[in-house]
């Protein structure tokens, strides 16, 4: 999401000379470099290497902040859940601070998940209101937890110091930057067919998902950004979803030879069906958003930057 951002605020200024300057929060400059070199030493983009559980201030001249810092790698999750915890619980929590001194600040945006949600396979479409996961106390549901728990956090920050803060709910996507080896499907297919194997399904291929491309994620962020209004909340992501099986096959038809694919090939038994696809009628209602890149161009897209990135070296996993 953030090099997806940096790239569409540099399309901005070289293009629409927009003037924006983009300052940076991250604890490795390093992977910022390696990831975006071209983007390294732009004069519009200010670097503060720091934890944002450590973050104390914020340049005065900032007007708008996206509070993305968390991880949505569950096996990043299941293996460090305290970690998990206190990037999103203190990290908001220090940055609300922080920003309730910026004297300029036109609006806040946390970034929440859609991992919130209960899963019901018999809904269509998961909308703003819909239930959230009942409350658990494993260690599995840490990042769900925590994220509940920073948009409290943010909702208390409204109330009680009038911070101007809009949530958005994330569900899933492909594009540029995403590592081969990130544990979702559509990064999973990839991978197969680019090491030429057959391209494995977990369970019967029956899981519904939904794509939406990088830069459609980056533009629908900065327009809520803009324009949505302090206290509301909207999903971000494709709202017409494909079947697991379908996706394999939107992936396996960009390759030659064409790959088998397998079903059923979890080692851990029976993989129950689920349905992960959003209700956008809010974000289409108040800004007129749309799917600018629709499902097959995203993963054709996205397959091409992958077998550039091998040619040129980048490293992916």
């Amino acid at each position: 999401m953030g090099s997806w951002v940096c790239e569409l605020v540099n399309y901005l200024n070289e293009y629409e000379n927009a003037k924006i300057k983009l300052c940076i929060v991250d604890r490795d400059k390093d992977f910022f470099v390696q990831r975006l070199p071209h983007l390294a030493e732009n004069r519009s983009i200010e670097w503060i290497g720091c934890d944002v559980r450590s973050l104390t201030e914020i340049p005065s001249h900032v007007n708008y902040i996206i509070h993305a810092a968390a991880t949505p790698d569950h096996r990043f999750h299941a293996s460090s859940p305290i970690e998990t915890m206190t990037t999103i619980a203190d990290g908001t929590a220090c940055i609300l601070r922080a920003a309730n001194r910026v004297s300029n600040l036109i609006k806040f945006v946390n970034v929440s998940a859609s991992a919130i949600y209960a899963s019901n396979p018999q809904v269509e479409r998961i909308s703003e209101t819909s239930p959230g996961l009942p409350l658990s106390t494993k260690s599995a549901s840490a990042y769900a937890e925590a994220k509940r728990y920073a948009e409290v956090l943010c909702a208390s920050a409204r109330s009680e110091a009038r911070m101007p803060i809009i949530t958005v709910r994330p569900f899933t996507f492909c594009g540029a930057y995403q590592h081969l080896d990130s544990p979702w499907v559509i990064n999973n297919f990839i991978n197969d067919a680019l090491n030429h194997r057959p391209i494995r399904i977990l369970g019967d291929g029956k899981s519904v998902r939904s794509l939406m491309y990088g830069a459609d994620l980056a533009y629908w962020l900065l327009v809520v950004m803009l324009h949505g209004n302090s206290g509301q909340v909207f999903n971000i992501g494709n709202d017409q979803g494909e079947s697991v099986a379908d996706l394999a096959k939107r992936v396996a038809g960009c390759f030659f030879p064409t790959p088998n694919i397998l079903t059923n090939t979890a080692l851990t038994g029976v993989i129950n069906n689920s349905r992960l696809v959003p209700d956008v009628t809010a974000s289409r209602k108040y800004f007129g958003l749309d799917i600018y890149t629709d499902t097959m161009l995203a993963i054709s897209r996205s397959i091409d930057w992958y077998q550039a990135s091998l040619v040129s070296g980048w490293k992916m996993i």
